[in-house]
């Protein structure tokens, strides 16, 4: 119940695109896949010590802002090497970073993103 009041504090409706890289012919190609749309809160993290350095097409800069999202428990969301979620909403674009399950006595009953926000 404490989840479920913690995403109907600010919710938002959110787009997941799914970026898969898969090897075909000898090489590496990239599908995509649309997963749909999902109810979850996105919230400012605030600034880390430390800032990392990301690259992008554009070249390289430093990021010190962190972004989450709190999901239920059900969501298909992915953050690994080989398939990555998009975030879409009014807020802007965001890349799932890594996806933390909230466990208690061996169930899952909700899920934390960690959020990059791309410009």
């Amino acid at each position: 119940r404490m989840h479920k009041s913690l995403l109907d504090v600010n919710p938002a409706i959110v787009r997941i695109t799914r970026k898969v890289k898969q090897e075909k012919d000898g090489g590496i190609f990239e599908a995509v896949e649309d997963i749909g749309e999902i109810t979850a809160r996105i919230y400012f993290k605030g600034e880390t010590n430390i800032p990392s350095i990301v690259t992008g097409d554009a070249g390289e800069k430093q990021e010190d802002e962190k972004y989450g999202m709190v999901v239920e428990w059900n969501v298909d969301i992915k953050a690994d090497s080989q398939c990555r979620d998009y975030i879409r909403c009014e807020l802007g674009d965001f890349e799932a970073l890594s996806v933390h399950e909230l466990r208690y006595r061996g169930k899952c009953w909700g899920k934390i993103v960690e959020l990059r926000r791309i410009l």
